[in-house]
C-alpha cells in the first residue's frame, strides 16, 4: 500500500514532534484492526478455524494481519486442486479507503 504525505510523517516523528507518536501508533492500531475486520468478513468459512487465527498486532510503527493455520496460504493463492481465495487481499482492497482517511487524519493532526 503507498500514501503520500508518509515522509513528512516520518519526519515529524523523527524530529520530535510531540504529537507524531501517539498519533502514528493510534493510526496504525485503526489500520490493523480494519483491516482484520474486513479479511475476516472476506475468508471462507468451512470449520471456523482459519477465520477465528486472524490475529492483529503492532509493534509501535510497524503492524501485521496475519494467520498462524498452516493452510492460511493455500485458501489464499489456491492449489492444483483448489482455485485461489484472494480473501486477504480483497479484505485489504476493501479497507484501503477507511485507512487512507485514518492516515490523512493523523497526519492533520500533527500540524492543527
Amino acid at each position: 500500500m503507498e500514501m503520500e504525505g508518509l515522509d513528512e510523517f516520518a519526519r515529524a516523528v523523527r524530529s520530535g514532534n510531540r504529537r507524531a507518536r501517539p498519533a502514528f501508533k493510534a493510526a496504525m492500531l485503526a489500520t490493523v484492526q480494519i483491516a482484520d475486520g474486513e479479511i475476516k468478513a472476506r475468508t471462507p468459512v468451512l470449520t471456523g478455524r482459519l477465520r477465528s487465527s486472524i490475529r492483529h498486532f503492532i509493534r509501535t510503527l510497524v503492524g501485521w494481519v496475519v494467520t498462524d493455520v498452516f493452510y492460511g496460504g493455500f485458501v489464499e493463492f489456491g492449489t492444483a486442486k483448489m482455485r485461489p481465495r484472494f480473501y486477504f487481499k480483497r479484505g485489504i482492497d476493501a479497507a484501503l479507503g477507511t485507512i487512507r482517511g485514518i492516515w490523512n487524519q493523523a497526519m492533520r493532526s500533527l500540524w492543527e
